[in-house]
């Protein structure tokens, strides 16, 4: 039987708590930590953009924590299996007061556009972390602009140690969306082989540009076979419902029948021609693309 534990939500809901789970909780809260600084004495040196990800990151590293540690069989030997301490976590939490009050600031060197952070942990003190696709951009995108082999205090073994933390987050998303998590790591593939390439990009574009590609490969495939114009099949697939095509008639009457049979040994008939062909949208396109689309 699982071990678990009760804790009050925000709104008074009693939450039971598995202590697996939290644990697995707690353990990819700290690798998304790590991800972004290995010590909390790094934290001082990122840019205001790495320390605002820090503060989410270290609330949820905090309520995971807490969690743990409501458990009756905790204890300090627990913390063992990831290498951390309670007192690692005591200076990564001063580090957090001391964020903080530097975010309250405005910045010198930021954009226009400069965000205020406000103290409102105890809004989200008993949400999950949530490891999705915008989630792993954005620890990306941090850990990008961390690169710069000319640094004289660039560590080789903590770039390695990086990388492998965000293939193992990457590893827990694949559960959700396979497709994606291979893009994301095509991408951990790349910066791993060439680094210099990534200093200073923007891993949001490029990533939207490959998926934007493997969405426009299949679908171009798809026009090709079924001897429709491109565009068409694309706003259908971008405009796709609970199953449904946005004007299915009218991709039916779009597509070049008297060319598919003029070149097709044994075409099918027309009727049964289309019938397939909204099949082959719906049943083979969709699943293809749809975990890459918005």
């Amino acid at each position: 039987m699982p071990l678990c534990c009760t804790l009050v939500g925000a709104k008074g809901i009693r939450l039971p708590e598995d202590w697996d789970d939290v644990k697995k909780s707690f353990a990819i809260s700290l690798k998304a930590i790590r991800n972004l600084a290995w010590t909390p004495e790094e934290i001082e040196g990122l840019s205001r953009k790495q320390k605002k990800a820090f503060i989410q990151l270290f609330r949820a590293l905090d309520h995971d924590f807490a969690h743990l540690k409501s458990f009756s069989i905790y204890n300090d030997s627990v913390l063992d299996e990831w290498a951390f301490s309670e007192s690692e976590y005591e200076d990564f939490a001063a580090m957090y007061k001391n964020i903080m009050e530097e975010l309250k600031k405005p910045g010198d060197d930021t954009d226009s556009v400069d965000e205020p952070v406000h103290d409102d942990y105890e809004l989200v003190a008993y949400s999950k972390l949530c490891i999705d696709f915008e989630y792993i951009v954005e620890l990306l995108q941090g850990f990008v602009e961390s690169l710069d082999q000319s640094s004289e205090d660039y560590d080789e073994a903590s770039f390695e140690a990086k990388i492998r933390t965000l293939r193992e987050i990457i590893v827990e998303f694949s559960g959700d969306n396979p497709k994606l998590s291979t893009l994301l790591t095509k991408v951990v593939d790349e910066i791993e082989a060439d680094r210099e390439k990534y200093v200073g990009q923007d891993i949001s574009v490029i990533i939207n540009q490959m998926r934007y590609a493997a969405i426009d490969k299949e679908i171009q495939k798809f026009a090709k076979k079924w001897y429709l114009n491109v565009d068409d099949v694309k706003y259908e697939a971008y405009n796709y419902r609970d199953g449904e095509l946005s004007n299915e008639n009218k991709l039916k009457d779009s597509a070049d029948y008297a060319a598919y049979r003029e070149v097709t040994p044994d075409a099918l008939p027309k009727f049964k021609f289309r019938t397939q062909m909204i099949n082959e949208f719906k049943e083979v396109l969709m699943p293809e693309i749809a975990p890459l689309i918005d």
